[in-house]
């Protein structure tokens, strides 16, 4: 089966939180292509224009700032080039990078210091396009043209397997970013129910099994945050 790549992300690795997997399903550190539980450098953030929640956007660009650890002119320099790729369609909103070689350049040149970085690639399976397509197409969704995940697979560049795929992340899209089943804390649910297993990474290791919860949320037998849920591909990209 094909998947189409639906952007590429610089995500840091999060520790498992006190609320999450009371069975001890999961590794000690997740990955995932959900904001809410991995942070992913940078975020709308680096635009400086994306927020209307002034008082939250100002706490999460400190804390970013604090873990880039740039001078206050090489972070400037970062705004505008970023403002620029955004302008190129190379960066989409709100953290989506269009193709693989601008991360690796701006990894080296912004972020370096960030720890548990890694460079991953997300793909939607093939029989889940043309309904994620349609649905943002649909009236209510005018803004979505501007989303880099929906610009991406616009594009319908497949993953050719040039990258290791280290698992599939159960995301449910929401017309702006993922959210995770972990945001519902569904792991020990899904692994009773479906067998599901999770590898080193916090990823679900099957897509069979993903597919399966996946299908499940999305006719009403489970429930899940709203968004468009899909087992998503993940591969890695090395950060030399």
């Amino acid at each position: 089966m094909n998947f189409y790549i639906s952007g590429y992300y610089l995500i840091q690795g999060s520790r498992k939180q006190d609320w999450m997997d009371k069975d001890n399903l999961l590794p000690e550190k997740i990955w995932s292509g959900s904001r809410h539980i991995c942070p992913k450098f940078p975020d709308s953030w680096i635009l400086g224009w994306t927020s209307s929640k002034e008082a939250e956007a100002k706490k999460e660009l400190e804390k970013a700032r604090e873990i880039i650890k740039l001078s206050d002119d090489k972070f400037f320099h970062a705004q505008k080039e970023f403002n620029e790729l955004f302008s190129e369609n190379r960066f989409g909103f709100p953290n989506v990078f269009m193709d693989s070689n601008v991360p690796l350049e701006k990894y080296h040149q912004y972020f370096g210091s960030v720890s548990d970085l890694k460079l991953l690639g997300f793909g939607l399976p093939e029989v889940y396009l043309e309904s994620f397509m349609t649905q943002y197409n649909l009236v209510g969704f005018e803004s979505i043209t501007r989303n880099g995940v929906y610009k991406k697979l616009s594009r319908r560049n497949i993953y050719d397997k040039s990258y290791q795929v280290i698992g599939y992340d159960l995301l449910g899209f929401d017309g702006a970013d993922y959210c995770l089943f972990l945001c519902s804390s569904m792991e020990s649910e899904i692994y009773q129910k479906y067998n599901v297993r999770f590898n080193q990474y916090g990823l679900i290791s099957e897509y069979k099994s993903a597919d399966k919860v996946s299908q499940a949320i999305v006719s009403g037998k489970e429930t899940a945050e709203e968004g468009f849920w899909a087992p998503w591909l993940v591969f890695e990209i090395e950060l030399q």
